[in-house]
């Protein structure tokens, strides 16, 4: 166990997004709180990628980032990497072996996570997101009937857009489509 160790674990946390957005507080709030009161407790580092005001559109954006991750945590000798969302998850994953070689990997928040992109991934568990669109649609059609229209709201964001085009993949699937 990290806890078990004569000296407090060093944990990573790796947010998908800036300090101040409510999900990302939230979900620090909530993973600061989940630890607890424990007579070791963890070294925490945290870091924002900060992707939804300066997305790492490009392989080489994302690799520099990394690489200031690498050299600032080399040598701090970290226990654990926690990620938050998909762009924190995917970085993670990708620069795992650089950032904390042989160490675990915890996830919140991953969204439509398929099998092969967590092939070859060890001492990785998480929390995934993923919505239950074919059934909360085929609800809405039987609870009203008469409704054809679908208006969905939403923002800029890769996650947004990943669901939105799941949702119309869904949807055009349906005997009766939302326009």
């Amino acid at each position: 166990s990290l806890w078990a160790q004569p000296q407090p674990p060093r944990v990573l946390l790796l947010h998908s997004y800036h300090q101040g957005l409510p999900w990302t507080d939230s979900v620090h709030q909530g993973f600061v709180e989940g630890l607890g009161a424990r007579a070791q407790s963890p070294l925490l580092f945290v870091e924002y990628l900060d992707a939804l005001r300066f997305p790492l559109h490009t392989p080489a954006a994302e690799a520099e980032f990394a690489e200031r991750l690498v050299q600032r945590y080399r040598g701090r000798g970290i226990d654990l990497l926690v990620a938050t969302d998909d762009a924190a998850l995917h970085l993670v994953l990708a620069y795992r072996s650089r950032l904390a070689p042989g160490k675990p990997v915890l996830f919140a928040g991953a969204n439509n996570l398929r099998a092969e992109e967590l092939q070859g991934q060890d001492k990785l568990a998480g929390v995934a997101e993923t919505p239950h669109f074919d059934a909360n649609l085929a609800l809405m059609q039987r609870l009203h009937p008469q409704v054809s229209t679908l208006r969905v709201v939403g923002d800029a964001s890769p996650t947004f857009r990943s669901n939105l085009a799941a949702l119309q993949a869904v949807n055009a699937q349906l005997r009766r489509p939302f326009r």
